[in-house]
């Protein structure tokens, strides 16, 4: 490559390309890519690619019409976006808990499951996915663990499926809610071990149904409550976490003669 400041018509003479749109003075400077290409251009270039160090591209796109443009970052600023991609990079693979390497895969998945969820069905990957989610933020009460969480993204259906894979585990209990055509509407589960000792998924989803305005009612270890008021439902849901409390403290240190 070379450049060589010379009149802009012997420049033109030569071959040499002006971009659509720049103003030029009488003297120019052309540069020569190895006869390939010859341009009027004023920028800063190199002998060699190896002098530029490292190089991040930064974008691509039309300068005009046949002429492509990049830009790129060299030097520091080169570096600092390679350790703020690489950062993103591994907080996605912390988030998702998959190898650097598989988190586009991960990703993929999740979209797949996602649109699936659009149309009104959820997938057992993603089920599983948020069902892990909700039991890693469990809360404790005397050794039961305890999911309470409105999830108004999903469909009643979808909780379901999500409390379908909590059922394997006896001494849990859950309260999800969510909001289906402007309805408030929450499911409880109780767990087998703990209907053995008094708890009554049916009788929580009366008490908060209340709270809803509406009615609820189901099995020992499963029912559902619904109503008007979807507003409520976070209010709905801590007083169902209250209930269980309660009801669970009693078990652990009973009443005398209870």
């Amino acid at each position: 490559m070379t450049a060589e400041e010379m009149p802009i018509e012997e420049a033109r003479k030569r071959g040499a390309i002006a971009l659509f749109g720049e103003k030029y003075g009488e003297r120019v400077r052309l540069v020569d890519i190895g006869g390939y290409s010859k341009e009027f251009c004023g920028g800063i270039h190199l002998q060699r690619s190896g002098e530029v160090g490292l190089f991040k591209l930064a974008s691509e796109g039309s300068a005009a019409a046949g002429i492509r443009r990049i830009e790129a970052l060299t030097g520091p600023a080169a570096l600092q976006r390679v350790r703020e991609t690489e950062g993103v990079l591994e907080r996605l693979s912390t988030t998702l808990k998959v190898p650097e390497g598989a988190v586009l895969q991960r990703v993929e998945v999740l979209l797949g499951e996602m649109k699936r969820l659009e149309k009104g069905t959820m997938g057992d990957q993603l089920r599983d996915f948020m069902a892990e989610g909700l039991l890693k933020e469990a809360r404790e009460v005397n050794g039961v663990r305890v999911i309470v969480q409105k999830l108004e993204a999903l469909r009643v259906d979808d909780l379901r499926k999500i409390i379908d894979y909590i059922k394997g585990m006896p001494s849990m209990a859950a309260v999800l809610g969510t909001k289906e055509d402007g309805r408030a509407v929450i499911i409880v589960y109780i767990g087998k071990e703990l209907v053995k000792k008094g708890l009554n998924a049916s009788e929580i989803a009366r008490d908060v149904a209340k709270v809803i305005g509406g009615g609820g009612g189901g099995k020992a270890d499963m029912a559902q409550a619904g109503g008007k008021d979807a507003g409520k439902i976070d209010e709905a849901l801590e007083y169902s976490f209250k209930l269980i409390k309660e009801k669970v403290a009693r078990q652990v240190c009973p009443t005398p003669g209870g």
